[in-house]
Parts: C-alpha cells; structure tokens; sequence
C-alpha cells in the first residue's frame, strides 16, 4: 500500500509539473497557460508582434478567430526608433500626443500611437477565456 501511495504522488508531482510549465509558454499560437479563471474556463495566452507603426495611426489585428469570452489581461511593451523600450498601457485618451495605448473594440485588438510618437517594433499578449473550451 506505501508504494500505491508513492506513485500516486510522484504521478501528481508531474502534473503539477506539466502544469506549472504550460504557464511559462509564450507564443504566437494560442497557448493553454494551464490556470483558470473565475467561472472555471481556460485562461488562453496568445503574443502579437507589432510591426513599425507611424505617429498619429493606429494598428488592428482582428482577433475574431480566438472566439473570446472574457479577456483577462492585456499588456506588451514596444522599442521606439530612439532604442527606448517602454510598455504599452491599457489607457485611451482621445487627445493624446505622447501616448501609445492598447484597446480591444468589435474583436480587434488596437494600438493607438500619439501624435509625437512612433515605434520600430513590439509584442502585446493577450490572455483570455474562450466561449468554449
């Protein structure tokens, strides 16, 4: 019965293993990040790259396919053409000059550059439940 029990642990072990893994993948395909939300469903990780994006614009990436129920976090962080590394925040301010800004509208994620600036390149990560898992 004593070796019953040391399998039963050492089989738990790695899951708890495989699990706690999971959480540290991130990729540009959806990722289960092995934790769960509230309501019991998934929490999904997804990382966009972010291309040159010029001042004043702003850049949508439909993310329709992704089927989302609720998002959970979203952040990422951007290099301006001065090789300055800055996070990307979760404020919108309609006159904005400086700011550089994320939001999620009619299913496409946006990153909204202010008037003054623009950037080389970034990530944003997005992490989410789906409708159905």
């Amino acid at each position: 019965m004593f070796m019953g029990i040391k399998a039963i642990l050492k089989e738990f072990k790695k899951r708890q293993d495989t699990e706690a893994q999971k959480n540290l993948v991130y990729s540009q395909n959806e990722a289960d990040t092995g934790k769960i939300w509230i309501d019991g469903k998934k929490i999904y990780r997804k990382v966009f790259i972010l291309p040159a994006i010029a001042k004043g614009t702003m850049y949508e990436v439909d993310i329709s396919e992704l089927k989302s129920f609720a998002y959970i976090q979203l952040y990422g962080f951007i290099q301006d053409f001065q090789n300055q590394y800055m996070p990307l925040l979760n404020s919108d301010t309609d006159n904005a000059t400086l700011n550089i800004f994320l939001r999620i509208k009619n299913d496409k994620l946006i990153v909204v550059m202010g008037k003054e600036k623009q950037i080389l390149n970034g990530h944003v990560v997005l992490e989410y439940t789906k409708t159905t898992n």
